[in-house]
């Protein structure tokens, strides 16, 4: 009974809140393929010819004021000119707040970084990955981040820890959608 509760609070906070399942479908389905073609883009930078560079330091994103978002560190990396990207292994990227402190890191063995554009940055690790930030921890194999979009794939092998978060029993807590403070911060 206390999961069908769950379940339709949740769906009453969607609708209240204009949660349109058939759009969230639709996105995750175009970055599923999003998330194929630039495990592609992986595989094809490993047999290309490239530019090899040991220490790799590139700001991902930049804010208006010139300072990164985000900056990533490789041990060693190949610049893939022809097909605009970056193959890289053993990186780390740091995400910067505001002030340039940082605010969380994500360790790889080994992936691709799509330069394509600054404002559209993607990434494939086909190894392990492992994303510390705002005491929430992501780690597992086979990981596609898309920035711009908010957005994460695991493969496998998927660990999910959430420290510090309190979960509330109101169906916009449920949701995620409550102004509320949780502990550790706000939402």
């Amino acid at each position: 009974m206390k999961a069908f509760v769950s379940i339709a609070a949740t769906a009453l906070a969607y609708a209240a809140y204009g949660f349109d399942p058939d759009a969230w479908l639709s996105k995750r389905a175009a970055l599923g393929r999003e998330a194929e073609r630039v495990r592609a883009l992986y595989l094809t930078a490993a047999e290309c010819a490239g530019i090899p560079v040991e220490g790799l330091e590139v700001p991902l994103k930049l804010r208006d004021d010139g300072s990164p978002q985000a900056t990533l560190w490789a041990e060693r990396a190949k610049l893939v000119r022809d097909l605009h990207c970056v193959r890289a292994e053993d990186v780390t990227v740091v995400f910067h707040g505001d002030g340039g402190a940082e605010e969380g890191r994500a360790t790889v063995s080994g992936g691709v970084v799509e330069t394509l554009s600054k404002e559209d940055v993607s990434a494939w690790v086909e190894g392990h990955a492992k994303v510390e930030a705002k005491g929430v921890t992501l780690e597992g194999d086979g990981m596609f981040f898309s920035p711009p979009e908010g957005w994460v794939k695991i493969a496998s092998n998927v660990k999910v820890v959430a420290r510090d978060v309190e979960i509330g029993t109101s169906a916009a807590d449920i949701a995620g959608l409550s102004k509320k403070k949780r502990k550790g911060g706000s939402k």
